[in-house]
């Protein structure tokens, strides 16, 4: 007999967070526009982020605690800008190395924010500073700024959609043995540095094109490559299909600023 018990079905959280995850991701997309962040698309993404890997809300301690780790791994990019500038190929040589490095650290058992902040950082830091360093600066506040607005949504939206209760906290991520933590890191690392090697030649244009490539590393990284590339390619076209239907009932409301699709 199985040891296993079912999850009734009043507990089951997967609505819940199914809904949590599309107002949340909803309402950073509307503030981040409402307050014309540098960057708005970077809140909505750190919200899927955090709505998919948190079932509680964040504590005032910790999100200070967060926007501190971010501050610091976005650092480590702006200290390889003048590598970059001087020394081109060592530069990317080292930050390569540091991709593998922090993939490794978040399969072999670290925190995944952390992890994922580092990548960002030694790619989308470094790479807008080879153009320009306020840019660099501009998307690290752009960053704090996108994670403080995904936090304080992740809040209401726990407030608004709460857990069910008695349940129980996530376990703790797998850890990988050595060598397959070494082998998938280095995979998600060669998915990420062509991203990188395009926005070192116009930052503004590809730094989006990067953090896409960060999201399907971290899932290459618990899927195969296969699945991985059918779930990217799914939801683009998923996208692109309902921005043309949202954009088309708009038009409909106001006919006279209708404008062709390109």
């Amino acid at each position: 007999m199985s040891t296993e018990t079912a999850v009734p079905a009043r507990c089951d959280p997967r609505g819940q967070r199914a809904q949590r995850l599309a107002v949340g991701t909803a309402l950073c997309l509307a503030i981040s526009f409402g307050l014309e962040l540098p960057i708005p698309m970077v809140a909505p993404v750190l919200a899927v982020f955090l709505f998919a890997t948190l079932n509680r809300p964040l504590s005032l301690k910790a999100v200070l605690g967060l926007a501190l780790v971010l501050m610091f791994t976005k650092g480590s990019g702006l200290m390889l800008i003048p590598l970059l500038h001087h020394y081109p190929f060592s530069g990317v040589l080292l930050i390569s190395v540091g991709l593998f490095l922090a993939f490794r650290y978040g399969l072999r058992g670290g925190n995944d924010l952390v992890s994922t902040f580092l990548v960002a950082g030694l790619t989308m830091i470094s790479a807008a500073g080879t153009t320009d360093f306020g840019l660099a600066v501009m998307v690290i506040g752009a960053l704090v700024e996108g994670l403080l607005v995904a936090v304080s949504v992740l809040t209401v939206c726990h407030w608004l959609f709460p857990e069910p209760a008695g349940l129980q906290a996530l376990p703790p991520a797998t850890v990988l043995p050595d060598n397959e933590a070494s082998r998938m890191a280095l995979r998600a690392a060669l998915l990420v540095l062509p991203a990188f090697l395009l926005a070192l030649s116009d930052p503004a244009g590809y730094l989006p094109i990067i953090m896409k490539s960060v999201s399907l590393s971290r899932q290459s990284c618990t899927a195969a490559a296969r699945g991985a590339a059918g779930e990217l390619l799914g939801s683009t076209l998923l996208g692109g299909a309902l921005v043309i239907v949202f954009w088309c009932a708009l038009s409909e409301i106001d006919p006279g600023k209708r404008t062709p699709i390109l």
